[in-house]
């Protein structure tokens, strides 16, 4: 007679025989979840649900409106895809890339080709689905590592045998979907028949596998490209192309033959070549006054705001920095998220109302007394320092352009000047 192990499971206690397969438990729970289990986790470490129970503790199950269980949902897709590709077209065809995710897509693209047509597309996601029906297990395997390299060497998938030759560890997991097998890391699904929802579409030189919606599951997420960033990853993806690096496993061999920084100092005057053109068309525009730089956290808005100065200052102009940070709002009147934590995102956090007038005021020839917020004190102060009003001035924010907007609503188009 097999051990018997306790597992809790929403403060629930319950016993099941050591060895049973986090799968049985998935199906036997299933009931109280409104999207499939694709993952569990036993005491905070994360398991497949073809493991198995080896201990007692905490059970949690996780869908795919959990960010691991999204992402192996992500990850077998694209098995998924690149197995229905394979079992068309042969174990030799052009390989498939899956180069970035945008607007909630995969944005791939078939090497060598400029073009993928519709009925190509119609074709492949056709397979995927044949396949998805199927209910194919996807079966996974170790491998010494050095095995897995000359595996991937002899079908000619030279990226992944470079991408392995840098591994550390001495195996490697394999899964695979009917005839196809590559390299994923990272935990994935049991079989093919959770892959429910996708859809593939044309998108300039390739396409976009499109998958569910995180936090609406049961629809594939609306796909509404922004063509400033297709620009700049292609750029970046031509410009290292032209270096020959096209994969990581020939950037683990670029710094291993210790030439990157030749490749930082490319990447750097790439970068400061088109810094300095913004800064040209800013002082084009003598009407300009305001310069807006949009993004998220720790995106590096003040490094290019500092940047930008620079090249500015070359020209002639004296700018100056003002942070949209030091217009926060004491934290007792900051407002919370839907999980009552501190939005700092939010408009709502700003005082939009002291930002506007202090602005308007500088654009008028007004001296200012600009605010420093307090991160320590999580409150506002009055600074010392005042600036004269001749200066172009630099805005940046937390939050992205729209919430810019909101803020220079009062402004005219003419005096500022938006960079993302």
């Amino acid at each position: 007679m097999r051990q018997q192990l306790k597992l809790r499971l929403d403060g629930k206690t319950f016993e099941v025989p050591k060895g049973t397969r986090f799968l049985e438990l998935a199906k036997q729970f299933s009931s109280g979840y409104t999207s499939p289990i694709l993952l569990v986790t036993l005491n905070g470490i994360l398991h497949e649900l073809g493991a198995t129970v080896e201990e007692e503790g905490e059970l949690r199950f996780l869908t795919i409106r959990d960010k691991a269980g999204y992402q192996s949902y992500e990850r077998s897709a694209i098995l998924l895809l690149l197995a229905a590709y394979h079992k068309l077209y042969g174990e030799r065809s052009t390989a498939v890339w899956i180069d970035y995710k945008e607007s909630g897509a995969l944005r791939c693209r078939i090497a060598g080709r400029q073009t993928v047509t519709e009925t190509e597309l119609a074709r492949l996601e056709a397979e995927m689905r044949v396949l998805a029906a199927a209910a194919h297990p996807i079966e996974k395997r170790s491998v010494p590592t050095r095995e897995a390299v000359r595996l991937f060497a002899a079908r000619g998938m030279q990226d992944k045998a470079e991408l392995l030759r840098f591994r550390i560890y001495s195996s490697v997991n394999l899964y695979r979907l009917g005839e196809y097998e590559d390299y994923f890391y990272g935990y994935m699904l049991p079989d093919s028949s959770y892959l429910t929802d996708f859809s593939l579409r044309p998108y300039e030189d390739g396409f976009v596998l499109c998958l569910p919606a995180q936090r609406l599951p049961m629809q594939l997420a609306a796909f509404q490209p922004s063509q400033k960033i297709f620009r700049a990853m292609e750029e970046s993806r031509e410009n290292l192309s032209r270096q020959k690096i096209e994969t990581v496993g020939a950037l683990n061999a670029r710094a291993a033959s210790g030439k990157m920084k030749e490749l930082i100092l490319c990447a750097e005057a790439q970068m400061e070549k088109r810094i300095g053109d913004l800064a040209e068309k800013i002082c084009s525009r003598n009407a300009v006054r305001i310069v807006l730089i949009a993004g998220p956290s720790s995106s590096g808005k003040t490094t290019f705001a500092r940047r930008l100065a620079t090249q500015l200052l070359a020209l002639g102009k004296t700018p100056h920095a003002i942070e949209v940070d030091n217009y926060f709002k004491n934290r007792s009147d900051t407002p919370r998220d839907e999980k009552g934590n501190f939005d700092f995102e939010s408009l709502g956090a700003l005082d939009v109302d002291c930002f506007n007038r202090d602005l308007n005021a500088l654009l008028r020839g007004e001296r200012v007394e600009l605010p420093r917020f307090d991160l320590f004190r999580a409150s506002g102060a009055t600074a010392e320092t005042f600036y004269s009003v001749h200066r172009p001035i630099f805005c940046w924010s937390k939050g992205f352009t729209a919430s810019m907007r909101r803020c220079l609503f009062r402004f005219r188009p003419k005096k500022s000047i938006k960079s993302m």
